[in-house]
C-alpha cells in the first residue's frame, strides 16, 4: 500500500488512509455492507456523461482522501473539471494523491505545477519521459532506444474516494471518454464499486 515518488531522485513514500467509518461515505458503505455480509456492490457506469458526474459527486463528498490513478490526463474540458474538483477537495483539507503515466502527458507544465504545489496534493508522474517544454511526439523518439521505458507504463484506471467507494474501469480522464463533442469519442464503462472486491483495488494504493 505505498506510493512512492517516482519523478526525483528523492524516493519518498506515503500510504492509503484507510479510516471510512469516519466519512459519510464510509458510514454509507458500511451500513449498506451490513446488509449484505461478504458481498461487493455494484453500478454500471455505461455512459459517459454518467460516469464523469459520478467522479465529481464522489470528489465533492470527500472528507478524508482522493486517489487517483491514470494512464490518460489530458488538458481539455473533462481534464480541468476534475483538476478543479481535486483543488477544490484540497481546499477543504482532503489529502490528494493523484498518479499519471507521463507517456501522454501534455498537461502545461505550470497548470502542473501548481496544482501539485498545493500542500494538501501529492502529484506523481510515473516514469518521467523527458522535458515538458516537448511534445509527446519528441518526447517518445528522445526514449525510443529505451524499451524498459517504452514498455513498462502504467495503465491502472482508479477513483478512491475516503476509502470506501472507487469508480474503477476502462476511462482514462479526457473528453473522448465522457461522451463530449469531437472527432473521437471512445466506448468504455466503468464500475462504481463496494466492498470485499473494492479492497482488492483499494490494496494497490
Amino acid at each position: 500500500q505505498s506510493w512512492v515518488e517516482s519523478s526525483t531522485e528523492d524516493k519518498r513514500e506515503s500510504w492509503a488512509i484507510k479510516d471510512p467509518q469516519n466519512t459519510r461515505l464510509g458510514k454509507v458503505a458500511i451500513s449498506i455492507a451490513s446488509k449484505h455480509t461478504g458481498e461487493s456492490g455494484f453500478l454500471l457506469l455505461d455512459r459517459g456523461k454518467d460516469a464523469l458526474s459520478w467522479r465529481t459527486i464522489l470528489a465533492d463528498a470527500a472528507e478524508q482522501t482522493i486517489d487517483a490513478q491514470y494512464f490518460l490526463w489530458k488538458d481539455d474540458d473533462a481534464g480541468k473539471i476534475m483538476m478543479q474538483r481535486l483543488l477544490a477537495a484540497a481546499q477543504r483539507g482532503v489529502r490528494v494523491r493523484v498518479l499519471v503515466d507521463d507517456s501522454m502527458t501534455e498537461s502545461d507544465p505550470e497548470y502542473l505545477a501548481v496544482f501539485g504545489a498545493h500542500p494538501n496534493i501529492e502529484l506523481r508522474l510515473y516514469k518521467p519521459f523527458g522535458p515538458k517544454t516537448k511534445s509527446v511526439v519528441l518526447r517518445w523518439i528522445d526514449y525510443a532506444a529505451d524499451l524498459k521505458v517504452l514498455n513498462h507504463r502504467m495503465h491502472n484506471k482508479l477513483f478512491v474516494v475516503d476509502g470506501s467507494v472507487a469508480v474503477v474501469g476502462g476511462r482514462n480522464i479526457g473528453n473522448e471518454y465522457f461522451d463530449y463533442p469531437g472527432p473521437m469519442v471512445f466506448r468504455s464503462r466503468d464500475l462504481l464499486a463496494m466492498g470485499p472486491n473494492y479492497q482488492e483495488n483499494g490494496d494497490s494504493l
